[in-house]
């Protein structure tokens, strides 16, 4: 049965339309079905045609107006009317943090004027989610996030190809001479490295700083001047 329990009178109100415009809008000659609902419910709750305003009932005369309404609602759409009250949208808490870092990378030749060899200046944009912690009430302070990000970007890094014979050669140099580089075991283009870097540092927030309730809902990879960019969304 449809609850009528409501707080106050504008509730009542409210439903009464409700039943009243689904009612005369079942007719194909709505202009003249609304006046005739109208001096129709005036007749059967017994009050002046003048008075069967919905905005001038009373409590009890909402509930009136309800009794009647509802068996013709039903008769017409088969079950009774449902009334969601609306409930208000929670905001939920987000916090970004960036960093810029270099990096260079090898890919193989697809044409002639293409060498493969690259030397990126990236931006790494963050953002995560999560509810209010600690005394201070944030989500993660600046500065951890900061040292999430700082602990996963290859900064000053080459970045090795494990299958790539090229990229085997260089890494031998570069460990012989003590220059740090990253070994993973893909193609080192944008659209993996964001990946990487996701998978990176979700480990990293709840493995170091022991976040286990914070997710990461966006990454964006992109050049520092803005022309091209990679993003990873939830």
């Amino acid at each position: 049965m449809f609850d009528i329990a409501y707080k106050n009178v504008h509730h009542y109100r409210h439903t009464v339309h409700l039943y009243l415009d689904a009612i005369w809008m079942m007719s194909c000659r709505k202009r003249k079905a609304r006046s005739s609902m109208y001096n129709w419910l005036a007749l059967q709750m017994n009050i002046p045609k003048k008075d069967a305003h919905v905005s001038k009932f009373t409590r009890a005369q909402c509930r009136e107006a309800i009794k009647i309404l509802r068996p013709r609602y039903i008769q017409l759409f088969g079950k009774d009317l449902v009334y969601e009250r609306k409930v208000k949208s929670k905001m939920r808490l987000q916090v970004t943090g960036s960093e810029i870092f270099e990096t260079a990378h090898i890919l193989p030749k697809r044409s002639e004027n293409y060498d493969g060899l690259y030397s990126r200046t990236y931006k790494l944009r963050v953002i995560v989610e999560g509810p209010q912690i600690g005394d201070y009430n944030m989500v993660i302070p600046q500065e951890e996030l900061k040292e999430a990000i700082l602990s996963i970007i290859p900064d000053h890094k080459y970045i090795c190809y494990k299958d790539d014979p090229l990229s085997s050669e260089i890494r031998d140099v570069l460990t012989k001479n003590n220059v740090p580089y990253l070994d993973v075991p893909f193609m080192p283009v944008a659209e993996n490295l964001i990946k990487y870097l996701k998978d990176e540092l979700d480990k990293y927030l709840k493995d170091e700083l022991g976040y286990n309730n914070l997710e990461i809902v966006e990454m964006e990879l992109s050049s520092v001047d803005g022309s091209y960019s990679t993003k990873l969304i939830k």
